[in-house]
This record gives structure tokens, C-alpha cells and sequence, in this order.
């Protein structure tokens, strides 16, 4: 099982490539929700549309054609049902529950699989195991559009740090981190293609994956039990069309005011180009403050630096407009966050900015998001609808990250 992902045969990737600086004016990150309210279908087209970390081609996402909804008028037309009656997504979505955001992407992609035009979803969470010991999970079984074969498919959301200083080359996935340090983009790739998708192809991947077929084709036949299925040999014909992996996020890349953008840390081998687009940045509370006069010292700028604090599982799409707040609020509100010298002197209590700060975690790693509008031409006033440019961005403690995880050892030989 090869641990490096593949370029597409008889084609060469294009060559992922940061932005010029913090101030390039790069792709609207509201475009695929802008035109949705409800938060849970903002984040649908979000995810229906986010490129993923690396490009992979044996183990690609679902594509739009697969879940029936390629076409742009049909897709709208779906989310806007969603919008209109979002009874069914917010009882499979619970807002109620306070979800990992693993589990919450998780439950965004299973209703999706479900309820999408082209698409079935036969099955979810598969524990496979042998005796009382869990060997591992398959994620989802689903019938894409024209198949006739289920697809494997095995999704995560990842937000990781490059480390301009740290194990391997500098494009390595070694050095993309998570805020936490717990693991990084080498790691999960690594487990994904040498653990995770192998598992379905095991005995015990091969067993489960025929009785989970056998209840779900008892169940939509004769509206039976799904308990209790009865044996059912092996056929001849393969169980599966094909695997997939989804694995969208966010790359932060750190900010080097002090060095040339050619000598900036580089994005990681096989990044998806799209992914280097929209990627954000990282820097010490130290020096977020000197980040934002940056922006607003840009000449393409025109209107106010606005933010705020995102909260999980809250990462996905863009945050609503009416959430954003002036960026000297936000670094008062990350000072006392991470307790810095006279913090608490700047703020008082009857400031809204303050009311995150009894549920603080100390020094934990927060993620923000920021938004200006570009200045209009011909000195035309900005409004509503001028565009803007955002950024998603993590502040750290001074002293990040404390714990870097080591590269995972290399495969073993064939």
C-alpha cells in the first residue's frame, strides 16, 4: 500500500503555491454558502465544495455527478429545500448536541450520502472485529449515481500548523501539525492509507461489509428488521466499486513578516492546489496585533478589519457577517485569553467580547476568522456587496507549540 498519494496518470499536478503576502487578494471564501442562512446548510456547501488537503488520486472524494448534484441550479435548488425545511437536517444535526467536530463533519456526510438526489448511503459506522477486539471502523457504505457497487468511503476534517522549523524537509506532511500537537498530516494520512482503507478489504472487512448489504437489502425489500440476519455466503462478484477518502480542512501557514515570501515555509508535497489557495495563517498572540495593521495598512483595503472567535464545531463554512466585530476587540479578548501582562486592565465587563473569557481554556490555540472589503475603483463607495477578502487564521501561545509529533516510520517493504 503505497504511502506517498499519487499524481493522476498521464498528467502532472499543478504545482501547489502560496499567495504573494497576507494582503493578495485570493479566493472568496463565502462564495458556495454566501447564498444560504441556516448554519448547518451553510456548511453543506461548504463541504460540497472544499478541496482536500492532498491530492489523491486512487482514493478520490465523492464527486458533485456522484451525489447528483453537478449541475449548479439543481445543487441550489436542493440546499434552498434544505433551507426552507431544515426539519430533517436538524434531526439528523442535532444543534442540541455538543459535537466533536470529527463527528460533527462526519454526520454533515452521512446525511448527505442519504439525501442527495444521486445518492444512497447503505451503511455507517461498520466496526470491524474478530472476537471481543475492535480491528477498526468503516465510516460509510453508499451507492453513488449509476453504480451498482457500493463505495467505501472514509472521511476526516483537519485544521494542522506548518512549522517553519521542524522534523524532515520543509514540504514535508511531517510538519503540518494539529493546533494540539496530537498528531499531524503525515500521521493521518499515513493511518488512513495503511490502516483505515486496507481494513475493508480483510476477511473480517469482507464479512462485515456482506452482512451490512444483507440487512440493508432485507430492509428496503420487505421493510424487515435489521437484527439477527440471517448467514449470507460470499459471492463471486467483488463487494465494492471502488474506495474514497475525504479529508478537507485548512492549512495555516505561519507568518514570517522578517523573511522574503521565496524563503516562506513551503506547502507540503502533493497539497491540492486549491487547498494552497485558501490557506490561512498562524502566529503567536504577540504578534496578532502587528498581522492586522498589516492588512489594514494594505492600499487594496478599504473598509474596516472585522472578526471574530470560532467556536466548534463552527469551522466549516464562513461565519455570518453579523458575528464580526472590530479586531481591536479580538486581541483585547485573545490577551486575556492568554493572560498576557495588563490584559485585564483593557477590558471591562460589560464588554461583550468578555463573555468568552469565564469558559477560556488557558493557552489553548484559538482559531479567528478576519474580514475586510477590497477598496472599491475609482473611489466608488464601498457597500454590502462590495467584494471582500477574509482570512482564516490561528492565534497560539508565545511559547507554540510545546509538544511537535514524530514522523510516522516509513512503510515496510513490499
Amino acid at each position: 500500500m503505497p504511502i506517498e498519494p499519487e499524481a493522476p496518470p498521464h498528467a502532472s499536478p499543478p504545482l501547489a503555491q502560496w499567495g504573494d503576502s497576507p494582503c493578495a487578494t485570493g479566493c472568496d471564501l463565502r462564495r458556495d454558502c454566501a447564498r444560504y442562512s441556516h448554519p448547518r446548510v451553510r456548511d453543506i456547501a461548504w463541504l460540497l465544495n472544499a478541496p482536500d488537503l492532498l491530492q489523491l488520486a486512487r482514493y478520490p472524494r465523492p464527486s458533485l455527478a456522484a451525489l447528483g448534484l453537478e449541475d449548479d441550479r439543481v445543487r441550489h435548488r436542493w440546499l434552498m429545500t434544505l433551507e426552507q425545511a431544515p426539519h430533517v437536517l436538524e434531526a439528523a444535526v442535532n444543534e442540541r448536541r455538543h459535537y466533536r467536530l470529527g463527528h460533527y463533519h462526519e454526520l454533515l456526510w452521512q446525511f448527505v450520502l442519504a439525501h442527495a438526489p444521486g445518492s444512497r448511503l447503505l451503511a455507517n459506522n461498520l466496526r470491524i472485529s474478530r472476537g471481543k477486539i475492535t480491528l477498526g471502523e468503516l465510516d460509510m457504505l453508499y451507492l453513488a449515481a449509476r453504480d451498482t457497487l457500493p463505495t467505501h468511503l472514509e472521511v476526516a476534517i483537519k485544521f494542522y500548523l506548518g512549522l517553519p522549523e521542524g522534523p524532515e524537509a520543509a514540504d514535508s506532511p511531517a510538519r503540518w501539525i494539529g493546533p494540539g500537537g496530537a498528531d499531524s498530516l503525515a500521521i493521518k494520512y499515513q493511518r488512513s492509507l495503511e490502516h483505515q482503507l486496507p481494513l475493508a478489504y480483510t476477511e473480517r472487512g469482507q464479512q462485515t461489509i456482506r452482512q451490512a448489504l444483507a440487512r440493508q437489502s432485507l430492509a428496503r425489500q420487505a421493510g424487515a428488521s435489521e437484527t439477527n440476519p440471517p448467514p449470507v455466503e460470499a459471492p463471486i462478484a467483488p463487494l465494492l466499486a471502488g474506495q474514497q477518502l475525504a479529508l478537507p480542512g485548512c492549512l495555516f501557514r505561519p507568518w514570517q513578516p522578517d523573511k522574503a515570501p521565496a524563503d516562506w515555509l513551503p506547502p507540503p508535497r502533493h497539497c491540492h492546489p486549491e487547498s494552497a489557495r485558501q490557506a490561512g495563517w498562524w502566529m503567536s498572540v504577540s504578534q496578532f496585533a502587528a498581522f492586522c495593521q498589516t492588512l489594514e495598512a494594505s492600499p487594496m483595503h478599504g473598509g474596516p478589519l472585522l472578526g471574530c472567535v470560532r467556536e466548534k464545531p463552527a469551522w466549516l463554512a464562513a461565519p455570518p457577517v453579523a458575528s464580526l466585530q472590530p479586531w481591536h476587540e479580538l486581541d483585547r479578548w485573545l490577551r486575556d485569553h492568554f493572560e498576557l501582562p495588563g490584559a485585564a486592565d483593557e477590558l471591562r465587563p460589560d464588554e461583550p467580547v468578555q463573555q468568552h473569557s469565564s469558559q477560556r481554556t488557558h493557552q489553548h490555540p484559538r482559531q479567528l476568522w478576519l474580514e475586510r472589503s477590497v477598496a472599491a475603483p475609482d473611489g466608488e463607495p464601498i457597500t454590502a456587496s462590495s467584494p471582500h477578502q477574509q482570512w482564516r487564521i490561528f492565534v497560539v501561545p508565545d511559547d507554540w507549540p510545546s509538544f511537535i509529533p514524530l514522523p510516522p516510520p516509513p512503510p515496510a517493504a513490499q
